[in-house]
Formats: structure tokens, C-alpha cells, sequence
């Protein structure tokens, strides 16, 4: 150990290992590439837990499915929907911008035209896109 403090007490913001809080000590930051060079002297395997929300997308709409090949749910993985558009625009060359331009989204029942800044929470079970509809 670096510390000689509990894998409890160590937090990972920013790429690098801290502290976690003022009974775990006072340390610089240590950075993973640092803790990595060290690791044969630390006695233990390095490892780490990865927490996501993982939602499941269900796209309605004839042009959405064309850039999906006609698939309609997708478990995609983001904390917000700006996130889970890009994902969806990886995966899916185009989608993103079809959802921008002419879909609306349903996230836990609320229906938003422009939901950009909305979080995804991990109780999150159904995201809907939906088109948009027109009126005038």
C-alpha cells in the first residue's frame, strides 16, 4: 500500500486516487499511472468498480429504425440524454441527428421537446423517442 489506509478510504476523481475524506488522511493525489509503475510493491491487484446507468431506448417512428436497420430497443449506457445521443450517434451514424431535429423523448413519463440537460437516472427504465408532433 501507498497510504497504508483501507481500499475504502481512497476515492477516484480526475484520473487519480484521493483521500477520502479527512479520517483517511492527508496525501497528494496519486495518479493511476504512478500507482501503476508501483504495483508489483503493493502486495495486491489493482482493481476498480464502474458505476452506469444503463437504460433501455425504445425508438418509435419509421425514419429513426432506418439507422437502426429496424431495431427498436437498445440498452444504451449515459447519465444524461446529451450522452446518450452521442452514444446512439456512434453506434448509429445519423440517429443523433434525427433525434435532434425531429424526435421528442419520453424520460419516466414526462415528455420533453428538447431534453438535452435532462438526467438519467439509474430508476430510469424506458426512454422513448417519439416524433415529434407538428402543430401550428
Amino acid at each position: 500500500m501507498f497510504w497504508d489506509i483501507s481500499p475504502d478510504a481512497v476515492e477516484w476523481k480526475d484520473g487519480k486516487a484521493w483521500p477520502a475524506g479527512a479520517n483517511a488522511g492527508s496525501f497528494e493525489p496519486l495518479p493511476l499511472a504512478e500507482i501503476a509503475l508501483k504495483s508489483g510493491r503493493t502486495g495486491g491487484p489493482i482493481s476498480a468498480e464502474v458505476s452506469v446507468n444503463a437504460q433501455v431506448v425504445v425508438i418509435s417512428g419509421q425514419a429513426a429504425r432506418r439507422f437502426t436497420g429496424g431495431v427498436t430497443e437498445l440498452e444504451v449506457e449515459a447519465n444524461n440524454f446529451r450522452r446518450l445521443i452521442l452514444e446512439l450517434d456512434r453506434r448509429f451514424p445519423g440517429l443523433g441527428h434525427q433525434v435532434d431535429e425531429s424526435m421528442a423523448v419520453a424520460i419516466d413519463g414526462e415528455i420533453f421537446q428538447d431534453a438535452y440537460l435532462a438526467p438519467l437516472r439509474p430508476e430510469s427504465e424506458m426512454i422513448y423517442l417519439i416524433p415529434k408532433i407538428g402543430g401550428g
